[in-house]
This record gives C-alpha cells, sequence and structure tokens, in this order.
C-alpha cells in the first residue's frame, strides 16, 4: 500500500458516541445507570459510545432526555467535531466499511479531542 495513499478518518457514530461519554461523564453517569435510562445493557452501551454500533434515534431521545440535552443538541455537537475533524484533514465517514481503502481510522483519545473541542465552544 502506498504510505501517501493512507488517509485518516473517523466515523460519525464514533463522534456521536464520544459526545455521549462526555456528556455523560460531566453529568457523573457511570454507563450502566445511561444504559438502563436508555433500555440498553451496559455492553451495548459501551459499543455505542465507542462507535462501534449507531445509537437509534429512540435511544438517542432517551440519553438526551437524562443528560438534560435534546437530540438535536448532541448530534449538533458530533457535527462540529465532525467539522473541526474535516478541518484538519480527517474524513469523516457515515459508518465503517469492510473495504478501507487506504483509510485509517484514528483511536478514540483523537476522537476526544475532536468532541472536546466541540463541547467547548458549546
Amino acid at each position: 500500500m502506498n504510505p501517501r495513499a493512507v488517509r485518516p478518518a473517523t466515523t460519525y457514530p464514533a463522534l456521536v458516541g464520544r459526545v455521549l461519554k462526555e456528556l455523560r461523564e460531566r453529568h457523573g453517569l457511570d454507563q450502566t445507570h445511561l444504559a438502563a435510562a436508555v433500555g440498553v445493557t451496559q455492553p451495548t452501551w459501551s459499543r455505542i459510545e465507542r462507535g462501534d454500533i449507531p445509537v437509534g434515534v429512540e435511544q438517542l431521545a432517551l440519553a438526551g432526555h437524562a443528560l438534560g440535552v435534546s437530540p438535536g443538541q448532541l448530534l449538533s455537537l458530533a457535527d462540529v467535531a465532525a467539522n473541526n475533524a474535516r478541518a484538519q484533514g480527517i474524513e469523516v465517514r457515515l459508518n465503517r466499511t469492510r473495504d478501507d481503502g487506504g483509510i485509517v481510522l484514528i483511536g478514540a483519545a483523537a476522537v476526544a479531542l475532536l468532541v472536546l473541542g466541540a463541547l467547548a465552544k458549546k
């Protein structure tokens, strides 16, 4: 593989998941509490926060209610993080694909920095 062809990327579900995690931690909640409020198991909630699986609309609304924000605000924060990522040359994909052809998904720490930047602008 040509090293010049490798591009950093993240997924939109990873950004949404990280927004949810940051807000959950700011509210002093653990995953088990928020998972119960949303109606999923803690392992499922963990996968949502990591961006391994996307959060559903109903789950997003329930999580927002538990966190004191609207689903629109959650997605707005993810949009700010996505725009920050793109400004830094990071591709934001709508989902993971089997054939990432030169795409290197950035790690959780990098996604966290993008989201923290979005939350700071809030």
